[in-house]
Parts: structure tokens; C-alpha cells; sequence
């Protein structure tokens, strides 16, 4: 064995190797036992979060509101435990919100997803070393 070929295990240069692609995608879930918490549910609890509607979220995703209940329900069977709270009332007092353990839920899921996030980016640029530089988000 030559020395370059024992201390050269991970990374492969880009003139040994000109296949470097310039992005990747990364689908990221967390479940119990069926993948139904990603980043449908994590855009809806955001929009819930923002405008108090599952219906207004629903119709900014372009999704059907039968589709997004469906979503938050098989999250929350998985999970076992309520997301989204739905509060009855006038159209003032009418809305949703997101449960504590929802919020907390979602609060953990993004930072989750930023530090994978940043791991994979310096493994890429490791694997793939001519790659363009991520930009932070």
C-alpha cells in the first residue's frame, strides 16, 4: 500500500475526482413508528402558528383542508399527542392554535434540523469538495 491511499480514506479531491455534483436534498422526519412528521406538517403548524386557521394555511400550501387535517391527525396519532387545539366561537374567538407540546415540538424540530443541516453541509463540501459553498438560510 502507498501512504496517499492509507490517509486518503473520506475526502476525494476534485482533480481525482471530477464528479461534483453542486446541491443535495435532505428529506428529514421525525416519527415514532410512521413518518408522518416532516415538513408539510412543520409548514402548516407554522402557518397555524402565524394566522390561526387551519383553513387559511391550508389554502396557502394549496391543499385541501380535508388533506391538512388528515396531516396533522396522522402526526398526531404517531406522536400521540395533540398538535393543534381547535377553538370554537364567534369569527373573532374561532381559530387554531398550536398545543404546548406542539409548539415545543416544532421548537425542537428546528433545531434539530439546523444542526443536520449544518453537519450535512460540511460532509458534502467533504464528499464533494468542488461544490459550491452553501449559503446560511
Amino acid at each position: 500500500m502507498n501512504s496517499e491511499s492509507e490517509t486518503d480514506h473520506g475526502s476525494l479531491s476534485s482533480s481525482s475526482n471530477p464528479i461534483s455534483p453542486a446541491h443535495y436534498l435532505l428529506k428529514l422526519q421525525v416519527y415514532n413508528t410512521s413518518p408522518h412528521f416532516g415538513k408539510g406538517v412543520i409548514s402548516l403548524m407554522l402557518l397555524i402558528q402565524q394566522g390561526h386557521s387551519i383553513r387559511s394555511a391550508s389554502q396557502v400550501m394549496n391543499m385541501a383542508y380535508s388533506k391538512a387535517w388528515h396531516l396533522i391527525r396522522s402526526a398526531e396519532e404517531d406522536l400521540g399527542f395533540a398538535l393543534i387545539i381547535k377553538k370554537k366561537g364567534g369569527s373573532t374567538r374561532a381559530g387554531s392554535v398550536l398545543t404546548p407540546e406542539g409548539q415545543c415540538l416544532l421548537t425542537q424540530f428546528q433545531k434539530f434540523e439546523s444542526s443536520v443541516h449544518k453537519c450535512v453541509d460540511q460532509l458534502f463540501l467533504e464528499y464533494f469538495p468542488s461544490a459550491p459553498v452553501p449559503e446560511d438560510d
